[in-house]
């Protein structure tokens, strides 16, 4: 666990290289918990909540924010962010589902999604 306020969170899962995982991060009322492939990965607590509707900082995906230097080197895909912490239930049944399942559009015959196809072929 790390220290009890502020600073970093402990998450004991191995994200492997070379392979597609599924990780989820969140907090809950002062707690950090992670997930990697559905299991249980670490909780933190007395951590400080997101400062709420306040907050005008961006929203950052693969790195910490706030002049954090340190970025993911890998390639991420199909993120969600939720308004609430999910049950750790409802975290496994997002990990088995996908994003073609939770949203009405679907990308295909779509200009950017042609236009995607067009540039990979060449």
């Amino acid at each position: 666990m790390g220290p009890p306020n502020g600073g970093g969170s402990v998450c004991s899962g191995e994200v492997k290289l070379n392979e597609w995982q599924h990780v989820v991060a969140q907090v809950d009322n002062g707690t950090h918990r992670y997930w990697v492939n559905g299991e249980k990965a670490g909780e933190a607590g007395n951590k400080p909540n997101p400062p709420g509707l306040e907050d005008t900082s961006p929203v950052v995906i693969g790195t910490a924010g706030g002049g954090n230097i340190r970025w993911f080197l890998g390639m991420i895909d199909e993120v969600r962010i939720w308004n609430r912490a999910l049950s750790e239930e409802e975290v496994k049944k997002q990990m088995n589902i996908g994003h073609f399942e939770i949203f009405d559009i679907n990308p295909q015959q779509k200009l950017t999604t042609t236009w995607g196809n067009i540039k990979v072929q060449f």
